[in-house]
């Protein structure tokens, strides 16, 4: 028996302070790194076999934005290309938005301290019969907060 999967269609919407605001917001197809925890050290009081584990520093993921390629530069694509280019990094605060069919925000998440690592093309060739060339994104972050959406 197959069980029939959802048709959820969402897309992602990116504003970058400074760089690409909530007038002129960025579409993603994928949103990927949205995740942080703690590395933990083990500590084991004198005599007891039983150790604790102490939270020591919190960790984030890379956030990875994939899309389409555009004819035209994008405001983010300039922004991690300069800074690419010239190792200046100017950390900004990025506005993630998962928007339902409506385009309304149905998630909302903010990333502190993010800049650019790396940028990326998919593979250009003709033989595979693909013709969309796929622009991948990668920043990192600081911090995350996922933020209440109000109704």
């Amino acid at each position: 028996m197959t069980i029939p999967i959802p048709a959820f269609k969402h897309s992602f919407r990116i504003t970058l302070e400074n760089v690409a605001d909530a007038n002129d917001p960025e579409y993603f197809y994928a949103v990927e790194g949205l995740g942080f925890m703690y590395q933990v050290d083990k500590y084991y009081p004198g005599g007891y076999g039983n150790p604790y584990s102490m939270p020591v520093m919190y960790e984030t993921e890379n956030l990875t934005l994939k899309r389409p390629l555009f004819e035209k530069k994008s405001k983010i694509t300039k922004w991690c290309e300069e800074a690419l280019s010239t190792g200046i990094f100017k950390p900004t605060t990025a506005h993630i938005f998962i928007l339902n069919n409506d385009k309304t925000p149905n998630n909302h998440w903010t990333a502190e301290r993010v800049y650019p690592i790396g940028l990326r093309l998919s593979p250009l060739d003709l033989e595979s019969g693909d013709s969309i060339v796929m622009e991948t994104i990668t920043l990192v972050y600081s911090k995350l907060n996922r933020i209440d959406i109000k109704a």
